[in-house]
């Protein structure tokens, strides 16, 4: 599958602290969730990707779609990463932007989307070992389709934002096979 620089370390970074257990409790969100329109485990063109975040897509492994580009989150410079499945449904959408716009980004979601279903807050220090507080919020209803926001994703000057499906988390985590020695 052809993903881009965003999608290494940050995107393996959301599949670990997404867990079943970690949005599966709590309080569900009664609002659907979407970005811009674009419904996380709904049928959708790459038509429709592209002309809504003004990205690019192509054929990726196993017959999927693979969409990448640049774009914005409430008008902030922001990196794209888009899953469709073969069958059509929209499995993630993984954004990247700068830290400096967490706040306004996380006070934007908390009024779409609220209640949240998990806000953890833990330590993360950088290479010069100064410590920052990391903020982790999740978002998810009964059908296992979860937004996760992060302050601080592989780097403390960047954010993430991922919508995804059960399915897409699975992608994410990769299936290891006992015999693959």
């Amino acid at each position: 599958m052809r993903t881009s620089r965003i999608a290494g370390a940050a995107l393996l970074t959301c599949a670990a602290i997404y867990s079943a257990g970690s949005f599966a409790e709590g309080a569900a969100t009664s609002a659907p969730l979407e970005f811009k329109g674009l419904a996380i485990g709904q049928a959708v063109t790459t038509q429709q990707i592209e002309s809504t975040l003004g990205i690019s897509c192509s054929a990726g492994a196993h017959q999927m779609q693979v969409c990448n580009g640049q774009g914005t989150v409430l008008g902030y410079p922001a990196s794209f990463n888009v899953v469709t499945g073969a069958d059509g449904i929209l499995d993630r959408i993984a954004i990247r932007l700068d830290s400096d716009h967490y706040a306004a980004v996380a006070e934007a979601f908390h009024k779409k989307f609220d209640p949240a279903t998990s806000v953890e807050h833990s330590p993360v220090q950088n290479r010069y070992g100064a410590k920052f507080e990391n903020e982790t919020v999740v978002w998810g209803d009964a059908n296992g389709i979860a937004l996760m926001i992060r302050k601080y994703a592989d780097r403390i000057d960047k954010s993430t934002i991922m919508f995804s499906t059960k399915r897409g988390r699975d992608l994410l985590g990769g299936t290891k096979k006992s015999d693959d020695l």
